[in-house]
């Protein structure tokens, strides 16, 4: 399926992504967890049973691909009580540091549903969409996140979205983008499908490129709604994506190496579209 799957942030609220290997699934109280830490509740593994409780990972046309099915529980829909429930508990226990704090007493769904939206990031209105499914070394793509989240870019697409937000290189550098900023799930095999995708809903398709007629990236004139797209660390963007694109963009150099680093290239271009907007 070529879709693209959300993984993080937007409205669904801010999202942790962990490397403890656990998998998503709907909250289902253990008893040995009841009253003691050796049943392993903490703020992580509650944090992992909300966001399989809301249903986080999901379709961008709203089909559910979490572990729950067709649950409602995400925020947008505000329907279901365990997930506010479990999201405040996590809450609870990142600034108590007390696991068996949070397990007792009686759960108020009024309370827990302020608190939860209360951590909500702002929605991000349609801008720049920096597409990065060609990048594959993770320490470019955390760096990109970063710089997505700082410059106030609509979202980040990436190629294998849950296994490299969670790996430890990823985190060291993103310090934390991946829980803010919206991250699109989107294979190499189907990158040319979103991108005609994302011009049918008024994106303009810009790669960033050393190619015949591409346009110094201080002088072009981003439109609001763009999707910047990047290519490979070495090879560039790839011949099909390249020919769907409406325009190109360089970075003048003056050096004898002629090649910048795929997130210092990008960050270059991010600035001059934040600039710009």
């Amino acid at each position: 399926d070529d879709g693209a799957v959300v993984v993080g942030g937007g409205k669904s609220g801010p999202v942790s992504h962990r490397s403890d290997g656990s998998s998503l699934a709907p909250f289902a109280p253990d008893e040995t967890a009841a009253g003691s830490n050796a049943g392993g509740t903490s703020a992580l593994s509650l944090q992992k049973k909300v966001e399989g409780a809301r249903g986080v990972y999901s379709r961008a046309d709203g089909d559910s691909m979490g572990s729950t099915g067709d649950s409602t529980a995400s925020i947008a829909g505000l329907t279901d009580p365990m997930a506010f429930a479990l999201a405040a508990m996590a809450n609870r226990v990142d600034r108590t540091g007390d696991p068996d704090a949070s397990l007792g007493g009686t759960i108020d769904v009024n309370e827990t549903l302020k608190e939860t939206l209360d951590t909500r990031p702002p929605e991000r209105p349609a801008g720049l969409v920096v597409v990065a499914s060609l990048v594959d070394k993770i320490p470019n793509l955390a760096g990109l996140a970063r710089t997505c989240e700082v410059l106030g870019a609509e979202a980040l697409v990436i190629a294998d979205a849950a296994r490299t937000v969670s790996h430890r290189d990823f985190t060291a550098v993103s310090v934390t983008a991946e829980r803010w900023l919206p991250i699109r799930d989107v294979p190499v095999r189907g990158l040319v499908s979103y991108l005609l995708r994302l011009r049918r809903e008024g994106y303009a398709l810009v790669g960033l490129e050393q190619t015949r007629g591409a346009v110094d990236v201080n002088a072009y004139r981003f439109p609001r709604k763009t999707a910047l797209v990047l290519g490979r660390e070495r090879e560039g963007i790839d011949a099909d994506v390249l020919s769907v694109l409406d325009a190109c963009v360089v970075i003048p150099q003056k050096g004898m190496i002629r090649s910048l680093n795929v997130h210092v290239s990008a960050s270059v271009a991010m600035a001059a579209y934040a600039r710009a907007h």
